[in-house]
């Protein structure tokens, strides 16, 4: 049996020093890491991502900011899901410091010093 990561990258939740990480371990040339967005439509996503992982036989790492639990079921393939949650004000302030350095043109940071 294949075994795959599927990486669930939530905003600002480290994902991607994550993805850095796996990019380090897993060749992006030779399509071992991989990364996609999907539909908002919940069964249109599953399906669009389940699909995604069987039409990449190559990979062994999978990231997308849009994927949507439960983890897929594939026949033949193991599938990891890792997903990391921050501390909710770290997450707030890792937010605030994106979109500062941003410009200030995101959230709505325009009146924030």
């Amino acid at each position: 049996m294949k075994t795959v990561i599927l990486h669930y990258h939530l905003f600002k939740n480290a994902g991607t020093s994550l993805d850095a990480a796996f990019k380090e371990n897993f060749s992006v040339e030779q399509g071992e890491w991989v990364t996609r967005e999907f539909s908002a439509q919940p069964a249109k996503n599953r399906e669009e991502l389940k699909q995604w992982i069987i039409d990449n036989p190559q990979a062994k790492c999978f990231s997308s900011h849009t994927a949507i639990f439960p983890v897929p079921h594939i026949d033949g393939i193991n599938i990891i899901p890792v997903i990391f949650y921050r501390h909710p004000i770290d997450r707030i302030a890792s937010a605030y410091s994106f979109e500062k350095k941003q410009g200030g043109n995101g959230f709505s940071l325009k009146s924030c010093p």
